[in-house]
């Protein structure tokens, strides 16, 4: 069956569409770090790596708590 890479590879997709609809949750449980993330990349003229970090950290801290949650 041309295309067919086994059982493994279906549940690899299934759990990526899992993680996927669950991600508006999970950025509803984070909306203060998205937005604080958010703000803090739109006010950087000429941004670059490392310049949000911190609001980056905890924005990726909450969504790994949350999405443990849900």
């Amino acid at each position: 069956m041309a295309g067919y890479h086994g059982p493994k590879a279906i549940s690899s997709v299934q759990s990526a569409r899992k993680r996927l609809a669950n991600m508006s949750k999970v950025l509803q449980a984070c909306n203060r770090e998205a937005l604080m993330y958010g703000n803090c990349v739109s006010s950087k003229e000429n941004i670059s790596r490392d310049n949000c970090l911190k609001e980056f950290k905890a924005l990726t801290d909450c969504a790994r708590a949350a999405s443990k949650r849900i």
